[in-house]
């Protein structure tokens, strides 16, 4: 990934044959288990051969799997180039560059991140090479069904937790014995920046080290820091309809969120403003927000947030965020549900109609044959006597049925 800072100059040049258009730092996808840290983002080119609404399951020459969930703009973009194939129910080749490494229930997954790009059948070596080994599986060959595991909570769990936030701001006067979890769908209009967007913390126990005058020093560890990580604390200001609130993200979910870890974007913070020729960037109370994460103002996210004792103490109201999820999400799980069960209502339906035919054939049968019981019960003549007399075997048959 190449970062531009506001004093990168651009100038176009002749093409030259030795600078390729392009550049990849692909990955195997059985070395993607080292990393799960997303210190590094890889990149990844395979064959598309499953897919479901903003997922797909690549392939790679080794014979190799693994999903890939596009996320927002990339599923825009990645919809938007699949449009243009001549025939996009066939495996076509893919390049994704920019993953974040997830594992869920222990099986290693790809998302996409902020710095993500997509290339649908792009014309390189890595692609030409691919095509050659699987050359077999793009005759008489269609996109399957990807079959998704879903988190173990859905849609309706979600649903039943979920208050605006001013419900969430008054549950923090009411006493509780425990810590209370909701979730909020609110839009992301500001990034604070007064409390900075990071804090230094400990490589050991990861909490906030104190800075002393030739080192660093961490509390809870009783001891000298030497080498300290930088990790992010975001605070988002977030609205919906009934009000605002600010909630603060820690570094594993803004990780996710942001695309990249703490350390990267720091470091390259820190060379932007070595090297800024602006006068501004010199003081040090002006927090500058990197780009990046100011990208995230517009969004619309779910957030699932914590109340604690804590809240009920600090002036400032602020609430932690335990998980960052995205609304479509969600709604593409709620829609799979509603369709299955209006599928099994509409099976259900029709199988309440078979039902209903075979009481009533049952019935029309039982009438008959109650019928011919009925008969047997009359007083009979002596013709009647010989007729019943002659058709004895039938009786005998109509009365087993009965």
């Amino acid at each position: 990934m190449v970062q531009f800072f506001h004093n990168t100059i651009v100038r176009a040049v002749a093409d030259d044959d030795n600078i390729p258009l392009y550049r990849f730092d692909f990955i195997q996808l059985h070395f993607l288990e080292q990393f799960r840290s997303n210190a590094v983002l890889p990149d990844v080119v395979g064959l598309v051969v499953n897919e479901v609404g903003d997922s797909i399951e690549i392939e790679d020459k080794w014979g190799q799997r693994i999903q890939i969930k596009f996320w927002n703009d990339c599923f825009v973009e990645y919809s938007k180039q699949k449009d243009l194939l001549s025939d996009s129910t066939k495996p076509f080749f893919i390049v994704v560059t920019s993953t974040m490494v997830k594992e869920f229930n222990g099986k290693l997954n790809l998302c996409t991140s902020s710095s993500t790009k997509i290339y649908i059948n792009l014309e390189v070596s890595e692609v030409v090479e691919l095509k050659g080994i699987l050359s077999e599986k793009l005759e008489n060959t269609t996109i399957g069904k990807l079959d998704i595991q879903h988190t173990t909570m859905n849609a309706e769990d979600i649903a039943s937790k979920t208050i605006d936030i001013s419900t969430l701001m008054n549950h923090v006067q009411k006493t509780v014995e425990k810590d209370l979890i909701f979730y909020c769908k609110a839009k992301v209009t500001k990034v604070f920046g007064e409390n900075s967007w990071y804090y230094i913390s400990c490589p050991g126990c990861k909490r906030r080290i104190t800075p002393r005058k030739t080192d660093f020093w961490c509390i809870p560890c009783e001891k000298k820091t030497e080498r300290p990580i930088p990790r992010y604390r975001l605070e988002f200001g977030v609205l919906d309809h009934s009000g605002s609130t600010i909630f603060v993200i820690f570094d594993e979910e803004a990780k996710k969120l942001i695309g990249q870890d703490a350390s990267t974007l720091f470091e390259a913070n820190i060379y932007e403003k070595a090297t800024s020729n602006n006068d501004d960037s010199d003081n040090d109370d002006e927090v500058q927000i990197p780009k990046i994460i100011e990208n995230n103002i517009g969004r619309e996210l779910l957030f699932k947030v914590k109340i604690t004792a804590y809240n009920r103490k600090i002036k400032r109201q602020t609430f932690t965020v335990m998980k960052i999820i995205d609304p479509t999400f969600i709604e593409g799980n709620d829609k799979e549900t509603k369709d299955k069960e209006m599928e099994d209502n509409l099976k259900d339906g029709s199988d309440s109609k078979e039902d209903t035919n075979d009481s009533s054939n049952d019935t029309s049968k039982k009438s008959k044959d109650e019928k011919v019981v009925d008969n047997k019960k009359r007083p009979h003549d002596g013709s009647d006597t010989k007729e019943d007399n002659n058709d004895s075997p039938n009786d005998t048959i109509k009365k087993a049925k009965a």
